[in-house]
């Protein structure tokens, strides 16, 4: 076990060290002379993970901005389901 453990460690540290996460901002090839979103474009294409987290972050605030307002309290609750039922 102890053995297994040494060397996973040793993989995740040289894969790690590989890697140089996060990437340096310079390390990124972007287009000559490209507007802003060329330039996002080709940071997608270079770390498509990259999109796939901001897309989660956007949704997850966004789910957050539009669920229950609990500084409404129940009366402020009630009153959203009455006006809900009155358009059924």
């Amino acid at each position: 076990m102890l053995a297994l453990t040494s060397s996973l460690g040793a993989t995740v540290t040289a894969v790690a060290g590989a890697s140089g996460f996060p990437r340096p901002v310079d390390a990124y090839v972007d287009p000559t002379g490209g507007n802003v979103l060329e330039v996002i474009a080709a940071r997608a294409m270079a770390e498509p993970m990259n999109v796939a987290a901001t897309v989660v972050f956007v949704l997850s605030i966004t789910h957050l901005r539009n669920g229950p307002n609990p500084a409404l309290g129940a009366r402020g609750r009630a009153a959203a389901s009455r006006a809900h039922r009155s358009f059924r």
